[in-house]
């Protein structure tokens, strides 16, 4: 099991910077760490739809409406924390919405939510999770500690290869009917489609 500490320390030594003992230690890289590593945490959870960040939730309307179009708004959950609506039902069917600051509007007086809640225990991540993030927080963190955007933009690339590898591994796991209803390919181009999302596979 990582800590953010721990996590934190492996990007830094992949940045070729000194690993750092506490988080919240009294040094320079700790400190770049400190200002950045939750909002990193957050971005990486809302890139893809990890399962273990998965939470679902019935919402009943507020009683004020929207001023035109949707007739019915609900607010989106504090505890646990939304970071991002994945689905939104009427029972068991998808429903249109649009989502309008911390609000979901629709014409249904309750909605079956789908979304992504902000984690904050490093037990509960995945392995495809801690290697995607110590990428992206290299990414973050590469031009205060190396000055180099070069090496940046590498680690972003890292990043990115690896949050894809993350969203077509949760696209095999589920039910057959579950992976049929929310995945499409192309086997001749090896292009998935997963959530709305093109993922080719070379």
């Amino acid at each position: 099991m990582s800590s953010f500490t721990q996590m934190a320390s492996n990007a830094l030594q992949q940045l070729g910077a000194a690993p750092i003992s506490d988080i919240a230690e009294n040094t320079g890289r700790a400190k770049r760490v400190n200002a950045i590593y939750q909002d990193v945490r957050d971005a990486v959870i809302r890139d893809a739809r990890w399962n273990f960040a998965l939470e679902r939730v019935q919402l009943a309307a507020l009683a004020d409406a929207p001023a035109f179009t949707w007739s019915k708004q609900h607010q989106l959950p504090e505890n646990p924390y939304c970071l991002r609506v994945v689905q939104v039902y009427s029972g068991d069917d998808r429903i249109d919405h649009v989502v309008e600051g911390r609000r979901v509007l629709s014409d249904y007086s309750t909605i079956n939510l789908l979304y992504l809640k902000r984690v904050t225990d490093p037990a509960q991540f995945d392995a495809l999770f801690t290697e995607a993030y110590e990428a992206r927080l290299a990414a973050e963190l590469a031009i205060s500690i190396t000055g180099s955007r070069g090496i940046s933009q590498d680690f972003w690339k890292t990043y990115d290869i690896k949050i894809t590898n993350a969203r077509l591994v949760d696209s095999q796991e589920g039910t057959p009917a579950a992976i049929q209803a929310n995945t499409l390919v192309d086997v001749r181009r090896r292009t998935f489609v997963v959530d709305d999302q093109n993922i080719t596979v070379p």
